[in-house]
């Protein structure tokens, strides 16, 4: 029957099935017989910000890392971490660096080699990000090259790649910086590129990787000859192909797009941090000689990391900047300045852009070795969110009406779900109530106040920005008919966490500052009489108004008219145990008025003087 066919059916036999068919496709997939298969976004694992990697340990979760000798004898190792004593550089825990390639050329390692690191969660393809590093490039062997200077190579990249992508294969060695393929090569001799790249920066230290190839026909704007010391951004690509003349039935990938020459930068210098390089062999290398030939030991590599840049790249709307300290004294060096992906030539090989991204980085040498190093990264999502607070009037009177309005507007680097809005209402603000409301730009909607309405002096809520929405708070209030404090405060945002506010303040006082005008005081409540039993304490009341807050001294009126002041009396409550007339002049803006008089008087029980 179906029914005993069901129930004949084993689930830990079909799992393992499962999990055997897995490890057949990945081992397929890894020696290459199969390609890189994509898997869908939803199972993809997405990234939660800020991303955060010292690379200093001997771990780092979530990187993926491998490096390629591409000699007689491919070496593949996996051991990126210098602090990992697997690496075999002998960093000690905390003090590490990633280090992409190395200076090791005896077989089986060789000076062809290519090494990288992808960060292996995806992030929304359509979010703005902000990513830093600082990176070391120093120990080659140099070129030998009197065109481009005795210098190491190749260089680095930092990349982004379809996020559905697992185990993206990475480029070429040599000037592809491991990011483009092989422009030389032809079938069958293909060497691929990124799997699925979507740009690529490229710090190119000996000019390759802004060069224009024989076969790179689909970068006329290349340079012709080599570009040392220059940043150069890449474009999408898929495989094999860069060029029609190697691969005629597939599109254009990997294209030139953009460089900058540094000698063309004030206040700029080479891509290579330190020009120290072996004398001779490593094993006969010193650190001592000037200039110095560091060694790849403690005290070498100490010298030479000492001369690490700090690095900045934001790619925002698919524009993108980087950003290098040459550790001058001007900080931060615009290197390239919003490059607009959107507008680039082929970027949309591929069918434009992914759902999600990857990123991760690449280096390479062949020609010539150079150590390469990254350290200290960290990717947050920028926010340019802008606050302002206004008010209706610029003066008001004690118990006049004020209106406060905030405005966060935000522009198109990133939507933010989770904003917190606080605006501590001043004290002298009373009979408080707000609104919030939400504005959306027609092509990006989502934008939403979290609460509506409340009352108080505390105004504080959670709102959802989208690109280009603006959330709008308006505070009523009373100013009280006594006020203490300045009417000016200020209104506040913070941002989720993994977000950074790029250029605007996080928080706005009110402007223009309502002043309170100078106001002569008046009594609207005066005290009133008492009668209180033997004993018992009276208390009198007045209630006055004006600005500056008025000040109270009451009096004892004498039978004869004339007045006594209470001692310490010098507030609008007095409280008295004894019988008798009073009054309190009220004080304010050089003005003195005086309050109705009020009498205390005592209920006198009747006493019997004679017994029955």
């Amino acid at each position: 029957m179906p029914s005993q066919t069901i129930r004949s059916y084993h689930p830990a036999a079909a799992l393992r099935l499962a999990h055997w068919l897995l490890l057949v496709g990945f081992i397929l997939s890894y020696c290459g017989l199969l390609p890189a298969t994509p898997v869908p976004v939803a199972e993809a694992q997405m990234a939660s910000f800020p991303i955060t990697e010292s690379f200093q340990n001997s771990t780092a979760l979530d990187w993926i890392f491998k490096r390629q000798y591409l000699a007689t004898n491919i070496k593949t190792v996996s051991e990126l971490l210098t602090s990992d004593p697997l690496a075999g550089v002998g960093d000690k825990p905390g003090e590490g660096w990633l280090r992409l390639t190395d200076t090791k050329t005896a077989t089986p390692y060789s000076k062809t080699q290519k090494g990288y690191a992808i960060y292996n969660k995806a992030y929304p393809a359509t979010d703005g990000i902000v990513v830093k590093f600082k990176y070391a490039a120093w120990g080659g062997t140099g070129t030998n090259n009197p065109s481009i200077g005795d210098i190491g190579g190749d260089g680095f990249t930092f990349f982004l790649l379809d996020g559905s992508v697992e185990n993206p294969g990475i480029g070429s060695p040599g000037g592809a910086l491991g990011y483009h393929s092989d422009p030389s090569k032809v079938s069958p001799n293909l060497v691929p590129g990124v799997t699925k790249a979507y740009v690529g920066i490229g710090f190119d230290e000996i000019g390759n990787f802004s060069l224009n190839k024989a076969n790179d026909s689909i970068t006329p704007d290349a340079p012709g000859t080599a570009k040392a010391n220059s940043v150069v951004i890449r474009g999408a690509g898929n495989g094999s192909c860069m060029a029609s003349t190697a691969c005629p039935s597939e599109p254009y990938y990997y294209r030139y797009l953009k460089g900058v020459w540094l000698n063309t930068i004030s206040g700029s210098s080479t891509v290579q941090t330190n020009f120290a390089k072996w004398s001779g062999t490593p094993s006969t290398c010193t650190s001592t000689v000037s200039p110095p030939n560091y060694c790849d030991d403690d005290s070498g590599r100490e010298l030479a990391r000492a001369t690490a840049r700090d690095v900045e790249i934001s790619i925002i709307n698919e524009k993108i900047t980087v950003k290098i300290d040459f550790k001058g004294t001007i900080g931060l060096k615009t290197i390239i300045d919003k490059f607009d992906l959107k507008t680039a030539p082929n970027q949309n090989v591929l069918g434009g852009l992914p759902s999600t991204f990857k990123m991760g980085f690449s280096a390479a040498t062949q020609g010539a070795t150079n150590i390469h190093e990254i350290r200290g990264v960290t990717v947050y999502k920028p926010a340019n969110l802008s606050i302002k607070k206004t008010s209706d009037k610029m003066e008001v009177s004690p118990g006049e009406a004020l209106k406060y309005t905030i405005e966060i507007n935000n522009d198109d680097t990133n939507a933010i779900d989770g904003l917190v809005i606080n605006d501590p209402v001043p004290a002298s603000l009373t009979n408080v109530t707000w609104t919030c409301s939400a504005t959306d730009d027609p092509a990006y909607p989502g934008t939403s106040c979290g609460t509506s309405n409340g009352t108080g002096n505390t105004v504080s809520l959670n709102a959802k920005v989208a690109k280009k929405g603006k959330i709008t708070i308006v505070v009523d209030g009373t100013v009280s008919s006594a006020p203490t404090v300045s009417m000016d405060n200020t209104a506040s945002f913070v941002l989720p966490t993994g977000y950074v506010n790029l250029d605007n303040a996080m928080s706005a006082s009110v402007s223009p500052a309502p002043t309170i005008k100078a106001t002569p005081p008046k009594i609207i409540e005066q005290p009133k009489d008492q009668l209180i039993n033997s004993g018992e304490t009276a208390t009198l009341n007045v209630v006055a108004m004006g600005y500056p807050a008025p000040t109270y001294q009451w009096y004892k009126v004498n039978p004869d008219g004339s007045r006594t002041p209470v001692s310490g009396a010098t507030s609008a409550t007095l409280s008295t145990t004894e019988a008798g007339k009073y009054q309190v002049d009220v004080t304010g803006s050089g003005t003195t008025i005086q309050s109705v008089v009020a009498e205390v008087k005592i209920h006198q029980f009747p006493t019997i003087t004679t017994a029955p």
